[in-house]
């Protein structure tokens, strides 16, 4: 379309990111849990793993034994970054790996979870505790949704561990006594490939990296979207259209969005409805 118009090219480095799964790494590790397919204790124990330098019978990247195995994973440690869902989910890992903290393993003693260096990370949080997750310190645990996958970067993460699952839009079946609706949830469901792809590479910035996933390969593999549906396909279109028929017909409608005279717009010219033939029709 522009032939000779000028083109800026800006090579970005990342680091190499080795991915694991859980089960390859925690012993026992059942992922039939009951919990919306969460298992916080195996993730505390994987932040436990990541912080001793420590793998149990785990010997495929750290081929060396001993203090040198713990060092290769301890160089992992920095800063932790834990994917959930929500904000409920990041509430509840929070609590469970305060216990760590406070346990004798996890806790002063062993100095591997201290208290203050759990950080929740979501849009609702005040400007300050955001901030705080930007800082620069040894044993940061940031937990966060996927608001760190694309929108936010924490430049010194060095560990991923990700359950693998989000929370997005979908149709869910209201079956209600006169009719059956179908309306927009936010409902919790697993990543696509493309998804757990980009977490990944959130631990490749400064340095080598691991990611930790939180499924089995072969269930990341074989049952995993490529991509995440588009909004468009999933969600009924109604809310939109009616919206822009309802913003498109006069002046009046645009003033609604000024949130100084919203209250009065709304007694003066919010009385009126959307007609069958998309023309506006008075309220008396």
């Amino acid at each position: 379309m522009f032939p000779d118009a000028e083109r800026l090219e800006i090579e970005g480095r990342t680091f190499p990111v080795t991915v694991h799964y859980a089960r390859e790494l925690i012993p026992n590790y059942d992922l039939t849990t009951p919990n919306s397919f969460i298992d916080y204790d195996a993730i505390a124990q994987a932040v436990l793993m990541v912080r001793r330098g420590k793998f149990d019978h785990f010997d495929v990247v750290a081929k060396g034994a001993g203090k040198a195995a713990a060092r290769h994973w301890r160089r992992y440690s920095k800063a932790i970054l834990i994917f959930m869902p929500g904000v409920g989910e990041i509430k509840q890992m929070c609590r469970v790996l305060r216990e760590k903290a406070d346990s004798e393993d996890g806790g002063t003693r062993a100095g591997l979870i201290p208290e203050d260096s759990i950080l929740p990370l979501h849009a609702s949080l005040p400007a300050a505790e955001q901030k705080r997750c930007f800082e620069v310190f040894d044993g940061k645990i940031v937990i966060s949704t996927n608001v760190c996958e694309t929108s936010i970067t924490i430049p010194d993460v060095t560990c991923v561990i990700d359950c693998c699952r989000e929370k997005r839009l979908g149709l869910r079946k209201f079956v209600m006594e006169m009719c059956t609706l179908r309306l927009p949830v936010l409902q919790e469901q697993f990543c696509s490939k493309a998804s757990i792809e980009q977490r990944k590479g959130r631990a490749g910035r400064v340095q080598p990296g691991i990611c930790i996933r939180m499924i089995s390969r072969s269930y990341a593999e074989n049952k995993l979207l490529a991509h995440t549906e588009a909004e468009m396909d999933v969600l009924p279109l109604e809310n939109i259209i009616l919206q822009l028929l309802v913003g498109l017909q006069d002046e009046r409608s645009k003033k609604i969005l000024m949130p100084s005279s919203l209250r009065e717009e709304q007694e003066k010219d919010m009385t009126s409805t959307l007609s069958t033939s998309g023309d506006t029709t008075t309220i008396s």
